[in-house]
């Protein structure tokens, strides 16, 4: 798996996250199977629970 870690400021978190839905396709009222992306919240190696 391949990742990158981004801190958002909570001010911008809804208008980034809406940038990169638009930027990567993603939809969250589309089926899982449909997208090119996918997200679910997991825990990193440092126990922090992170969107991957």
């Amino acid at each position: 798996m391949v990742a990158e870690r981004m801190h958002l400021k909570p001010n911008l978190y809804a208008s980034t996250m809406t940038t990169l839905d638009a930027y990567e396709r993603y939809d969250p009222s589309k089926s899982a199977n449909s997208q090119n992306y996918n997200r679910k919240l997991v825990k990193d190696k440092h126990g922090n629970t992170v969107w991957a």
